[in-house]
Parts: C-alpha cells; structure tokens; sequence
C-alpha cells in the first residue's frame, strides 16, 4: 500500500508447457495532480495581466501571433496563469461559499439573491442577474399547479419525495 492509498499486485503464474503469466493488479485511490509545463515568458504573462476581460483561447491565440518564438504556447499555459491573476477580482475568502456571498453582496446592484429551500447535506446558494430578470415577462397560469402521485416518481438518497408538483 503507498501513502495516495494505492494497491499494486503483481502475480506470476507457472503454466504447464513452461511459460509464464504475469498478471498486474493497479487500484489508484489518490488523483495525483498531472503535471503540465506552465511556465511562461514574463512578456506574455503581462499580456495576459492585461487582457483579463477576455477568454484564455482569445488570449492565447494574441500571444502565439506576438512572437515567433511564442507560437508553441497551449492555451492551458494562458488558462492557468489567467485563472490566477482573475482571482484576485473575484476571490473574496478561502471559502467558496463565503467567497461568494460577499461577492453577491458587493454587487448587490446587478444581483438578487433567492430563497433555497434547505435540505441536509446540500449547500446551496440562489442568485438571478437583474439584467436578465428585467428581460423576463410574467407567466400566469389560468389553473393551478397539479399534485403527482410520489409513487410514479420514485424517492432520492434522502427519502423525499421528487418533483411533488409540475405546471402546464
């Protein structure tokens, strides 16, 4: 057993006309992080320092073209280093969810925050753009919703009913 908590079994068999049979038996717990060559020019990463607004392909596609010598950078080379430096615009704590309630607060002018239903062991958190939400019309329905027999829906993990109400 290795410390990623992988198995490695390795079994020889001895058959009959005098020949052998190995057999390998590899069980991987652990996703190991893979290795990629992320290393960039300080030049191309300024480019990319200044271009934070657009996509890492779009990016990557700028940089290629700068230099001749830069034409063999990948995009996740752009991607990786892009990802970083855009944290800092948006990355408000260590927590993912505490990260983005306060970024949902600090916008609280373009988002409206949603009631979620709790339910144990999920963490949710609902929020809708004003933008899109003033482009929306108001639906009304004429009957009201109707009640599904649980029976033909079946039940989750924590024995709920699904989907207890559909509307026309």
């Amino acid at each position: 057993m290795f410390e990623c908590q992988s198995k490695l079994s390795i079994r020889i068999a001895h058959l009959n006309n005098g020949s052998r049979e190995i057999h390998i038996r590899l069980v991987h717990q652990a996703t190991h992080p893979a290795y990629y060559d992320i290393d960039l020019p300080e030049e191309a990463i300024e480019i990319i320092r200044k271009n934070l607004w657009s996509t890492p392909a779009h990016i990557a596609q700028n940089i290629k073209s700068t230099k001749e010598e830069w034409a063999r950078i990948k995009t996740y080379q752009v991607r990786h280093f892009w990802k970083k430096l855009c944290q800092g615009l948006w990355r408000m704590a260590e927590d993912q969810l505490d990260s983005s309630r306060l970024l949902l607060e600090k916008h609280v002018d373009k988002v409206d925050t949603l009631p979620i239903v709790e339910v144990e062991g999920v963490v949710a958190l609902g929020f809708g753009l004003k933008c899109v939400g003033e482009r929306l019309r108001i639906v009304r329905y004429s009957s009201p919703p109707r009640t599904i027999p649980t029976s033909k829906l079946g039940h989750n993990k924590l024995n709920s009913n699904k989907f207890q109400k559909l509307c026309r």
